[in-house]
């Protein structure tokens, strides 16, 4: 679901998210705000994960304790390289905007879930990275895209997705204290969080 866009005079086509009549007129926008605050809570609760089951993972490699917490800062890594990279390749204006957040979602929560099998801690560490480079995918484009569906009260739509933001990376902690759930739960919302991107 996207706005319907109208030719803007002097322009070189349609731009986005201008609709014909009233600006803001579009009953749709708030179904798609829904979906998308929906989908950016199931998306983002991968970001602490390991977090909620350092432990678990301290006590099964033997980890330290700045090992441990390296599970969780190798995402804010990855997302940073997958920022640079999105930007590089200009990927929010060549790439609809569902697709990149929906790709990003799927390919995010399965390298979430390989941490199940994950052999070693080295491994869980680039997984973990890879995690936060799709977590760059998911982010932004939500930004993105609510942006381009409320030209007023604009504040109050991306203040709405930041917020179910900041619930979903607060949510592993929440999860079943048995290492494997949170990671399962995860990997399966952010299945669903790919689902809903389809739809907004």
């Amino acid at each position: 679901m996207s706005p319907d866009p109208v030719a803007v005079p002097g322009a070189g086509g349609p731009e986005p998210g201008i609709l014909a009549g009233a600006p803001d007129a579009d009953p749709r926008r708030w179904v798609a705000l829904a979906l998308l605050s929906v989908a950016q809570l199931f998306g983002m609760s991968l970001w602490f994960t390991a977090s909620a089951v350092g432990p678990e993972f301290q006590e099964r490699w033997a980890l330290s304790a700045a090992q441990a917490s390296g599970l969780v800062s190798t995402v804010q890594w990855g997302f940073v390289a997958g920022t640079v990279v999105a930007a590089g390749l200009n990927l929010a204006d060549v790439l609809p905007g569902r697709l990149l957040f929906a790709a990003s979602a799927l390919l995010a929560g399965a390298a979430n879930a390989c941490l199940l099998v994950a052999p070693g801690y080295g491994v869980a560490l680039g997984l973990r990275f890879v995690t936060g480079f799709f977590l760059a995918g998911v982010y932004p484009p939500a930004m993105k895209m609510v942006s381009t569906w409320f030209r007023s009260g604009r504040g109050l739509a991306i203040g709405t997705v930041v917020g179910a933001l900041t619930l979903g990376k607060a949510s592993p902690p929440t999860w079943s204290r048995r290492w494997r759930e949170p990671v399962r739960n995860g990997s399966s919302w952010a299945h669903r969080a790919r689902l809903r991107s389809r739809d907004s």
